[in-house]
């Protein structure tokens, strides 16, 4: 049987209308004003309250990972009951939480280890690409992005040696602005996306 739009009959598949496209570029235009309006909101917070807004989003992380973990606790008594072999879930349920409490009771020094570790894979993760650009014989654009990734993988462990607290903040503003312009160019996007829908 075919279906048509509105039709609720059950139907074994459907045949969309002419104004299946249109719905869809107004529906993805506002999921991308919405995004971009996020994004806009996540930004300036970074930028202008970066301590703030991690603990914000270290408490957000912890009461997650509480939820998670209780979650996993009572997926594994409920096997339990099935019959079903539990004790690795429910372990795996008591340390998510028991991850969340910490984080809750210590969202500074989880958005700070947070961003360290962010920090440090992206300068070692630099490092090792320069390197292995320059160790390849590269000429040309590879070899330039290779010197710069190495000459920037070098800096931001510089920076992390030697004024974490700066880091930390300069990682923050970066985030920020990032955000601010993607919301900027979803915002953006969606209108166009509405316009021509």
């Amino acid at each position: 049987m075919i279906s048509r739009p509105g039709d609720v009959s059950d139907a074994s598949y459907f045949v969309p209308g002419p104004h299946l496209g249109r719905h869809l570029r107004d529906s993805l235009g506002k999921m991308l004003l919405l995004r971009g309006a996020l994004g806009i909101i996540a930004g300036l917070l970074l930028l202008f309250f970066p301590v703030d807004t991690a603990v914000v989003i270290g408490i957000m992380v912890g009461v997650w990972l509480l939820v998670d973990g209780l979650a996993m606790c009572g997926l594994g008594f409920n096997q339990r009951s099935h019959g079903a072999s539990c004790g690795w879930t429910v372990f795996g349920g008591l340390v998510t939480a028991l991850t969340g409490v910490a984080v809750l009771i210590f969202p500074v020094s989880f958005a700070v280890v947070g961003g360290m570790a962010v920090l440090w894979i992206t300068a070692i993760g630099l490092i090792v690409t320069g390197v292995a650009r320059l160790l390849s014989r590269a000429n040309g654009w590879a070899l330039s992005t290779g010197v710069l990734n190495l000459i920037f993988g070098i800096i931001i462990a510089v920076m992390c040696l030697t004024d974490p607290s700066g880091s930390l903040v300069a990682l923050a503003w970066v985030i920020g602005l990032y955000a601010v312009l993607f919301g900027v160019l979803a915002i953006v996007s969606g209108i166009r996306m509405r316009r021509n829908s």
